[in-house]
């Protein structure tokens, strides 16, 4: 099953967390964070950098780069370690156009199969020599024996038994697959939630203070979760002016809407619940409503200030009248600060 959200603040206190993305979940030190993230449920990575130093790549393949591989390929475990071997003559040409010269070679196996469930899989360990510095890596090209994916991790750093050592700690901790049917973790950029499996990323915004995931659903529904520097966006005000000058200037361009104060996870909110505010989207929706077709025509918005973690989070979702509950359920599996 997924972390529950007693074992997401558990790692937290022991100052490490938990980065989440598209089913790929890894357990990293609390200074390790998302420098890059890409991709969707088909092919994409996560890099993790440290002080602003690339240190872990997560890479998820897409089958149609892949699929040649394995046509030609003698057996899964030849191309395995194809996938490694063109990996690493791409590094090699582009680590020799800065004029370093890389040497490189197969690796034990860094993590006992019984915590890192990949097989197939080919270990590799390279070292990159430059006029200033030594760069090392080690990694593997492996696949899920449970999902399927064909995965390209490594771990770099200046320190070769340091790199060796997280290298080991970090792939043990590693998840390329969400281990629930119900729902997904999503934990990058201090966002931490769990949500229900249907629900696919839509796009993301990452500007200033502000991170937004949006997500949809295949009925039309939508979600959008953000995180806010609390003191960038309210300056010398409170959450309510906030709110009246910032969420509401977003969501009257869509919506009619009414907004009051409430509580969610223990702070105080803002919440807000209206309608489609579209002639069109109204007529449509009156129409189905009359044939007793259900349509996602209803805001509803949850904001509140996380004072220890100086932040404000906003659950917003447009969903069926029969749905009104959806954002409460979302807030419910939110991690938004540790005690």
């Amino acid at each position: 099953m997924e972390p529950t959200l007693d074992r997401i603040k558990e790692i937290d206190r022991a100052g490490k967390h938990i980065v989440a993305w598209q089913g790929v979940r890894i357990v990293a030190p609390e200074d390790w964070e998302p420098g890059a993230f890409s991709g969707d449920w088909g092919g994409g990575y996560i890099r993790l950098d440290e002080r602003l130093a690339p240190r872990l790549v997560i890479r998820w393949l897409p089958e149609d780069s892949t699929d040649k591989l394995f046509k030609k390929a003698s057996s899964r475990a030849e191309a395995i370690r194809q996938v490694a071997d063109n990996y690493l003559a791409s590094l090699e040409k582009a680590q020799k156009k800065k004029r370093n010269e890389v040497f490189h070679e197969k690796a034990d196996r860094l993590v006992p199969r019984r915590y890192l469930d990949v097989s197939p899989a080919a270990f590799f360990q390279w070292r990159s020599e430059g006029r200033r510095e030594t760069t090392y890596g080690v990694g593997f090209a492996g696949e899920c024996t449970t999902s399927g994916r064909i995965l390209l991790c490594e771990c770099t750093g200046e320190d070769e038994e340091e790199n060796l050592a997280s290298a080991a700690e970090l792939l043990s901790t590693l998840r390329p697959y969400p281990e629930s049917d119900d729902s997904v973790l999503w934990s990058t950029f201090g966002l931490r939630f769990l949500l229900p499996k249907e629900w696919t990323l839509a796009g993301s915004k990452l500007v200033g203070g502000r991170i937004e995931f949006q997500f949809k659903r295949e009925d039309e529904s939508k979600l959008a979760v953000q995180r806010w520097i609390a003191n960038l966006a309210m300056g010398k005000g409170d959450l309510v002016s906030w709110a009246k000058k910032q969420l509401a200037s977003e969501l009257k361009r869509e919506y009619q809407f009414r907004m009051e104060r409430g509580r969610c996870l223990g702070h105080d909110a803002v919440l807000a619940e209206g309608t489609l505010r579209s002639a069109k989207e109204r007529v449509v929706h009156g129409t189905r409503r009359f044939l007793k077709i259900e349509t996602p025509f209803h805001l509803v918005s949850r904001a509140w200030h996380c004072e220890p973690e100086n932040k404000i989070f906003v659950v917003r979702a447009v969903c069926k009248e029969s749905e009104k509950e959806l954002a409460d359920d979302i807030v419910a599996q939110f991690v938004c600060h540790v005690e």
